[in-house]
């Protein structure tokens, strides 16, 4: 079963991933927000003593990066 912090992860993984998938206007400046929040969150995920599989924590990295990379690529 998932914890707490896992659940709250996944679930803003989602709404990142849903948000960044829509045309933004002013609500641009949250998904940077939302993103740097994920990248915290993976790092407490990676210590906690409940953590994910290796492959799932990998998986998570994984989009996490995407999503830090669609960021940068959008500010060139």
């Amino acid at each position: 079963m998932a914890s707490r912090l896992e659940i709250n992860f996944i679930r803003l993984l989602s709404r990142c991933e849903f948000v960044a998938s829509e045309k933004r206007g002013e609500a641009e400046w949250r998904l940077e927000k939302y993103v740097a929040a994920l990248e915290d969150m993976l790092v407490a995920l990676r210590k906690s003593p409940s953590k994910p599989t290796q492959e799932v924590l990998t998986e998570y990295t994984r989009k996490v990066d995407f999503l830090k990379g669609l960021l940068e690529a959008e500010k060139l």
